[in-house]
């Protein structure tokens, strides 16, 4: 899985769409996100997983409440406007080895705060919308992306020396599993 391109709106610092192009250099694909503290790195690395897993990464979200409390504190009002109709998103586009082809995937996760969290999620494979909605979508974007993956794919370096004892042996294991075919 290659991640070509993520954009975020009104997610944690990036109020306005903000758009990283990640197309692989001459050294193949593999990418960097350095910057000062503060400045959101956690938080592209934390949109990214949202966008592909939502509430199906257990690691990081154990409980649905976990995931949606995480959810609406990245979600910034705007001036003016009420904290319950707040809304953002997340968008990436990924290429996706299958069956020994390469795939375009395309992933768009959308919250909006009203009296309750709202999410919407959809996914284009090809340019061709997937016709499913809601569980059975998220559990068809699982089979593209597993969510036990998380801790391989999206490694956020800062987090590790934050994290619990316990959390850093569970990514361990799991990167393991994973490099391993375990």
């Amino acid at each position: 899985m290659i991640l070509r391109s993520i954009c975020l709106e009104n997610i944690g610092l990036f109020r306005d769409p903000f758009t990283i192009d990640l197309e692989p250099g001459p050294m193949g694909a593999c990418s960097a996100i350095v910057g000062l503290n503060g400045t959101g790195k956690s938080t592209i690395f934390e949109a990214v997983g949202l966008g592909l897993f939502g509430a199906s990464d257990k690691l990081t979200f154990p409980s649905r409440l976990d995931y949606e409390a995480r959810v609406r504190s990245l979600l910034r009002p705007l001036d003016g406007v009420r904290r319950s109709a707040v809304c953002g998103r997340v968008s990436l586009c990924l290429d996706v080895f299958r069956r020994g082809e390469t795939q375009a995937l395309e992933v768009t996760r959308r919250w909006c705060m009203t009296d309750k969290l709202e999410e919407e999620l959809e996914v284009s494979v090809g340019g061709a919308p997937i016709p499913l909605r809601g569980r059975e979508l998220d559990l068809w974007l699982a089979n593209w992306a597993p969510p036990q993956r998380a801790g391989v794919v999206l490694f956020d370096a800062e987090a590790v020396y934050s994290a619990s004892e316990e959390q850093v042996r569970r990514l361990l294991e799991c990167a393991f599993k994973q490099a391993f075919g375990l």
